[in-house]
């Protein structure tokens, strides 16, 4: 099971279940992930959610090993039904009932980072990393893009963006990207510690207040993220997607130019 659900006090974990190819996102990942969210939505004893990765990555995002396979196996095939499930994971995360915690154990990338941003609040380690490296595969951060504008100016993002580098905690903390940077082991735990201080607060004002919060991007947002998907589903599909995708995979420096030329 890819989103494995524990409960403990108030809180609801949902953690990404799949270490050894970092937690990686795909259509059936993501429709797990989606039915868990439901699944602790609906269990009044719970105040908040959190989100972490098992082993060393909270998430490398999109499964492009997968994605490389759909490609050569049929080349015609556009099937991005992983893109359109990310849309309404991403939805239903922003209007939620329920606070919702990121616990980046390690590196949030792509996708990922996109779907770790779309918490509430961001607990980071030493570990943490936030990184959009999809124009260095061909690709679009169109998600990443829509998320850190919930967060961030339009010039402190385009960097980001435009060279696929990671920031490492203490960057991502001092932009705002992440509230508070522990010990490794304790991500988790202070992710706990603050789902449990909601106790002594009222269910209903902690909803009205996430409302509050998300009400003035709720009528842009969908239509942002709509967006967004057909923009990345697009860049699947050129020249350059593919060969970055095929580098990444042979482990090797994606030639450019050639794939530029045949565009």
């Amino acid at each position: 099971m890819f989103a494995e659900i524990k409960t403990h006090g108030a809180s609801g974990t949902i953690t990404l279940n799949d270490a050894e190819r970092g937690n990686c996102l795909n259509a059936m990942g993501l429709l797990q992930f989606q039915q868990a969210l439901e699944d602790l939505r609906q269990e009044k004893s719970i105040r908040g959610i959190i989100i972490t990765g098992s082993g060393n990555y909270f998430s490398t995002g999109t499964d492009l090993l997968a994605l490389s396979q759909q490609m050569e196996s049929d080349p015609l095939d556009r099937n991005n039904s992983d893109l359109e499930i990310l849309v309404e994971v991403l939805l239903a995360m922003i209007r939620y009932p329920k606070p919702i915690v990121s616990a980046l154990n390690g590196p949030a990338l792509g996708n990922g980072a996109a779907l770790a941003l779309a918490a509430d609040i961001v607990i980071g380690c030493n570990a943490t990393s936030i990184g959009f490296p999809e124009v260095a595969r061909g690709l679009v951060a169109s998600f990443g893009a829509v998320m850190l504008r919930m967060r961030l100016g339009r010039s402190t993002i385009a960097p980001m963006l435009l060279t696929g580098e990671s920031l490492n905690a203490k960057q991502s903390c001092e932009l705002g990207l992440v509230q508070e940077v522990v010990d490794s082991d304790l991500t988790w735990a202070r992710s706990h510690e603050i789902i449990e201080a909601m106790n002594d607060t009222s269910p209903q004002a902690a909803q009205l207040t996430r409302k509050v919060l998300y009400e003035t991007l709720s009528n842009s947002i969908e239509a942002d993220l709509r967006s967004a998907c057909g923009t990345a589903a697009t860049a699947r599909f050129t020249l350059s997607s593919r060969e970055g995708i095929s580098a990444f995979v042979e482990k090797r420096k994606p030639d450019w130019d050639d794939a530029y030329s045949s565009e």
